[in-house]
């Protein structure tokens, strides 16, 4: 499965429609590692996915970084599962 998660324009950063399963942020590991590169990121897609708690605080920490943040889309609880 490929890590490669940027636009051509390198301002969306997405994981939409991966298939992900992931609960824990070792499991994001590849990805974050993209996103926290990433500077200027305006938008993030997440749907399509499963992802764990913990999963999602590792997501969350990482945008808290982000300044240029501008949308969120996708981000939706189909896309968050519960797992408490």
């Amino acid at each position: 499965m490929s890590a490669s998660t940027t636009a051509p324009s390198a301002k969306i950063w997405s994981i939409l429609g991966k298939n992900l399963k992931a609960n824990t942020a070792a499991e994001l590991e590849p990805f974050l590692g993209e996103l926290k590169e990433l500077e200027g990121v305006e938008e993030v897609h997440l749907g399509g996915n499963s992802l764990g708690v913990e999963a999602c605080e590792a997501i969350a920490e990482v945008l808290k970084t982000k300044k240029s943040l501008k949308v969120s889309s996708e981000l939706c609880f189909s896309a968050i599962t519960a797992h408490c």
